[in-house]
């Protein structure tokens, strides 16, 4: 029975690792792509953001891709193992804060997160609003799921 435990205590440990490197791989990638919009010419950086209108759209984009950054690398630091899903609750919550804020104001455009992103990635009109809520489903599920084991131990 000691076998069977811990074949699956390593087989949990391992999940987790995954999990936790593949959600830093997805804050790195989406980070870059809001670095790489916040620095374009674009006209819409330069208007105010829709929920924090005084910020720009580029203001926020770089905040927001700075913290996915720092974030995403964080992710892939084995010594903050324990702080990796109270990191991914905390954004999730940042990030499922300002969806709501929009969809309380009646803002109806596809989310500005991303800049001027969705003008430049082939095909995103269709797929990045769905994968961006899956991101934050994901980050919220992860944070959710393993604090509350951290907490059960």
């Amino acid at each position: 029975m000691e076998a069977v435990k811990n074949i699956t205590d390593r087989i949990r440990g391992n999940v987790r690792i995954f999990l936790t490197r593949f959600l830093g791989a997805v804050l790195i990638m989406t980070a870059i792509a809001k670095l790489i919009s916040a620095f374009n010419k674009a006209l819409i950086n330069f208007s105010p953001d829709p929920l924090l209108s005084f910020l720009s759209v580029r203001t926020v984009t770089l905040l927001a891709g700075v913290t996915e950054l720092a974030l995403g690398i964080g992710f892939w630091v084995r010594r903050l193992d324990r702080l990796h899903p109270k990191m991914a609750l905390w954004f999730g919550s940042v990030l499922s804060c300002y969806r709501l804020g929009l969809l309380l104001i009646g803002y109806h455009g596809h989310c500005p997160c991303l800049g001027n992103a969705t003008d430049w990635l082939p095909g995103s009109k269709v797929w990045v609003q769905p994968a961006l809520l899956g991101i934050i489903l994901a980050l919220l599920l992860y944070g959710g799921y393993y604090t509350w084991q951290d907490l059960s131990k």
